[in-house]
């Protein structure tokens, strides 16, 4: 049982504000100047593409997806500026805070998995059709840098992953296709992916139900790869960098004031 509840993360030490603060390989400071940096770039497409799409942007999970890295990123701009301005204080900030900026961690590294391998295998032909230069450049940007940007935040962060947090993810994709549904049988709206009509429940019952089911596996295998990854980048550091709570080259009080 206890093997089982470390693998899923169960049994793991609450985090602190450290936890998702630090880094081992660029230090605090570092860290910041990311996410910072990323932010501003991704708020900045944000607003430009919400103007393009209109009512309609949020009919995307692509789209609901840059919105969720956004709010990610500045959200991590903010706790590691509190980091850095409390002096490294751990307890800088409530444990719900933590625990809701983890969580919508594993939720945008899952969904930066399922938005660019679904673009790349199944719709890239997409950027061949695209009208012009600037839609070309807003799709492969926000089906490929999403991914750039959760693996580098995953890779240079300590921010951890338990494989618990695979059933929120898998539910909040289902509740965006619940919402597909909603507006397609009630409110007349196109599909908005072609694929969809595979999974029409008014049409084929069956063929959507087992649809859906190997979607939802199709996602567990999406976060197990995260969960993986996640799980590698632990050891490899702990075996680097040893177990401490704040790694050695973390500021000090002084070298922050």
């Amino acid at each position: 049982m206890s093997k089982f509840s470390n693998a899923m993360g169960l049994s793991a030490p609450p985090s602190t504000l450290t936890t998702v603060a630090s880094s081992h390989l660029i230090g605090a400071k570092g860290l910041f100047i990311f996410r910072a940096c990323v932010a501003t770039y991704t708020l900045g497409l944000l607003v430009w593409r919400s103007i393009v799409f209109g009512p309609t942007f949020f009919d995307f999970l692509t789209n609901l997806s840059w919105t969720g890295i956004t709010i990610f990123f500045l959200l991590g701009t903010f706790m590691s500026s509190a980091y850095l301005r409390s002096n490294a204080d751990p307890h800088a900030m409530p444990k719900w805070a933590i625990t809701l900026y983890e969580t919508l961690f594993s939720l945008s590294l899952s969904l930066s998995f399922v938005v660019s391998a679904v673009f790349w295998i199944l719709l890239s032909k997409q950027l061949a059709n695209a009208p012009d230069v600037g839609t070309k450049f807003a799709l492969a940007n926000t089906h490929s840098l999403n991914f750039i940007f959760m693996q580098a935040e995953l890779w240079l962060g300590r921010i951890p992953l338990p494989y618990y947090r695979v059933v929120f993810f898998i539910g909040t994709v289902l509740l965006y296709a619940g919402l597909v549904y909603v507006r397609h049988y009630l409110g007349g709206a196109e599909w908005p992916y072609g694929f969809f009509s595979l999974l029409d429940i008014k049409a084929n019952t069956g063929r959507a139900l087992l649809g859906l089911l190997l979607f939802a596996v199709g996602l567990s295998l999406f976060f197990t790869i995260g969960w993986a990854e996640a799980r590698l980048r632990d050891s490899i550091m702990a075996r680097k960098y040893g177990k401490d709570e704040q790694p050695s080259e973390l500021p000090t009080t002084k070298s922050i004031q």
